[in-house]
């Protein structure tokens, strides 16, 4: 579905991208936030729905997501964007992963 999704931005296929977008989202679990959201930003502008949802779904699983090696290969600019509203909104981090 990923791929799709990147191929309707790179043949400009909006209706089809927006379709990916909505059929992503309820998709989005620890193991493939940080993908996804990769994805999205290799998309820019394009898909800031889903960008926000992703960004969303980690704030909230945050504990979870930030131990996955998909967390680690995101981009630093999405890190420092994720950290900042982690500070703002004050994520509580639940260091027993039982």
């Amino acid at each position: 579905m990923l791929d799709l999704f990147k191929l309707s931005h790179v043949f400009a296929q909006k209706e089809l991208l927006k379709l990916c977008e909505e059929l992503i989202g309820p998709l989005i679990s620890i193991e493939n936030c940080a993908l996804i959201l990769q994805a999205v930003e290799q998309i820019g502008d394009g898909a800031m729905e889903l960008k926000e949802s992703c960004v969303t779904y980690i704030l909230a699983n945050y504990s979870k997501v930030i131990i996955t090696p998909q967390y680690f290969e995101l981009p630093r600019s999405i890190m420092m964007e994720i950290n900042q509203r982690v500070s703002q909104i004050g994520v509580k981090i639940n260091l027993n992963q039982n």
